[in-house]
This record gives C-alpha cells, structure tokens and sequence, in this order.
C-alpha cells in the first residue's frame, strides 16, 4: 500500500488547502504565467496527497510543499 496509513479527504483539505494560493502565488511568479502555475498547484498537491500518510500534521509541511514547488516550477522553466 503507498500510505502507512489511509488518509481521510477531510484531514488533507484541512491541513493542505489554506496555503494553495501561497504555492500558486510563488509558482506564478517563478514562471511569469497562470497556466504554468495551476499545473505546478495540481502537481504540488498530488504529491502532497501521495505523501499525506506518511507525515504528522504540521509546519514541517508547508516547506515540503514550498520546496517541491521550487524544484517544479525549475523544471518547466527549463523545459519551456
């Protein structure tokens, strides 16, 4: 099974949802356009629902988040 324990949706939107529109703002302006940036949120947020079960609640996962997006938005820019 890919989590250690099954996530429940209601968990994930609490502790995830409230910081989209930071991950969206950052992504824009790494890449200079919306679209690129929605793509980046949705890959952000499958990997962090991916790997939701794997971590405890927390601050610890806004960086996690962040850094993914960086890392993200560093490869479309590259690859466009």
């Amino acid at each position: 099974m890919l989590f250690s324990r099954r996530p429940r949706t209601d968990e994930f939107e609490a502790a995830a949802l409230p910081h989209m529109n930071d991950i969206y703002r950052t992504a824009a302006r790494l890449l200079g356009n919306g679209t690129g940036a929605d793509d980046v949120v949705q890959d952000v947020y499958l990997q962090a629902w991916k790997s939701f079960g794997q971590f405890e609640l927390g601050p610890i996962a806004v960086p996690g988040c962040s850094r993914f997006c960086f890392t993200r938005c560093t490869t479309t820019a590259g690859n466009g």
